[in-house]
């Protein structure tokens, strides 16, 4: 081989290698960038939807929703005692109850932590004949795979269930209760579900005073909005009191956890 010969086959080596250093690095930026797409799309960051959504219908007036008779006579007197605890034996649910209301703008006001659902004051008392309504969380950031579950300092991992997960699962006849401090339970038995837009949903007919007796929960659904960290949709589930033949409070058929 002449010297020229040799000169020109090193220069084509020496760009086959330059030419397989630069795929070599363009692979590795594309695997790069294929693991930070896979980070944020199992770190449960679409799922989160914020504090302040679960309710999220725009302006509520208390003035339309006064308390009004019910075609269902109450079993005994409605006890006075605060509200304690919301349980959904179907799926392990025995949360804590806080009281809600409506903000400076009369905006439903939200649960501030995941795993607590609210009651609204504007609405009828469990007990009392009406429509007593409560909202909770579908998901929150930190609480990963283990949701209302996990137990560790600064959470669990990723965005994961929160108090109302599960509220899309529930069918017809599903048991819910509502356990006031006094030890009353209130047996109550889904008879409906929906997803409504919260821009065009009839509030009225969610939050507002009804002729039976019945519970509402609240939480949000349909699909994510990445940007405005929002869901499309509000689950909406209504059920109603159960009462034994003689008129009295159905006993508790669960244990709480």
């Amino acid at each position: 081989m002449s010297t020229e010969n040799g000169q020109q086959e090193e220069r084509r080596s020496a760009r086959r290698n330059q030419l397989s250093l630069i795929m070599i690095g363009v692979g590795m930026v594309a695997l790069a960038a294929a693991a930070v797409l896979f980070v944020l799309s199992m770190g449960g960051e679409k799922l989160y939807s914020g504090p302040e959504t679960a309710t999220a219908f725009g302006e509520v007036f208390v003035d339309d929703f006064a308390p009004q008779p019910s075609a269902t006579p109450a079993a005994i007197p409605p006890s006075t005692a605060a509200i304690d605890r919301i349980v959904i034996p179907k799926f392990g649910v025995d949360a804590p109850v806080i009281v809600l209301g409506l903000d400076e703008d009369n905006v439903m006001e939200s649960p501030d932590e995941p795993c607590d659902a609210g009651w609204y004051d504007f609405t009828s008392r469990p007990g009392s004949g009406s429509n007593a309504v409560f909202s909770g969380h579908v998901d929150w950031f930190n609480l990963g795979s283990s949701g209302c579950k996990c137990d560790k300092a600064g959470g669990c991992g990723g965005a994961g269930p929160a108090v109302f997960w599960n509220l899309k699962d529930l069918e017809q006849d599903d048991l819910i209760e509502v356990r006031l401090q006094d030890g009353t339970v209130y047996q109550y038995r889904v008879i409906a579900r929906t997803q409504v837009d919260p821009d065009t949903a009839d509030i009225g007919k969610i939050v507002g005073p009804t002729e039976r007796e019945v519970i509402t929960l609240i939480t949000c659904g349909g699909q994510f909005d990445f940007e405005a960290r929002h869901y499309s949709e509000r689950v909406i589930v209504r059920a109603e009191r159960v009462l034994d033949e003689s008129g009295v409070v159905a006993p508790s058929a669960s244990t709480a956890p």
